[in-house]
């Protein structure tokens, strides 16, 4: 089982330099100091769609943290172990935005590999053909 969690939040909190992404991890940390819950680390990643990274080695644990994770108001959505919850307070209009940025981000990451590779081909054909012409002289 997966245990990284990646905790996405909602833009209405997001919004609030007073809510921003450190502020919301920290309201994640204290809560699960107070739920006693042992978790490893917890990280901001400033990604495309910025999310906050919970390390959690230990599977009971990581029950009770999808728990408190589902009923927080700010928390859009969460993966983990391959998976995603949406919490009971993301509208579905939050849900499909998130799902159409992620399925836009993964073309795009897609798109960027295929051109990589071209790129990568026309360098090692220009290089081989480079080697040729040298071996020839």
């Amino acid at each position: 089982m997966d245990m990284v969690f990646r905790v996405y939040l909602r833009d209405r909190f997001m919004r609030d330099p007073t809510n921003d992404l450190t502020s919301n991890a920290m309201t994640i940390e204290q809560e699960l100091y107070h739920a006693e819950i042992n978790y490893q680390s917890i990280a901001i990643k400033e990604d495309t769609i910025p999310y906050i990274q919970i390390l959690c080695n230990d599977e009971e644990e990581r029950e009770h943290m999808k728990h408190i994770l589902l009923k927080a108001k700010y928390v859009l959505c969460f993966e983990q172990d391959k998976k995603r919850y949406f919490t009971k307070w993301a509208k579905p209009e939050e849900k499909e935005e998130f799902k159409l940025k992620q399925k836009n981000l993964q073309e795009t990451t897609e798109k960027e590999r295929k051109d990589n590779e071209v790129l990568q081909h026309k360098i090692r054909k220009e290089m081989s053909t480079q080697d040729e012409v040298q071996a020839y002289k």
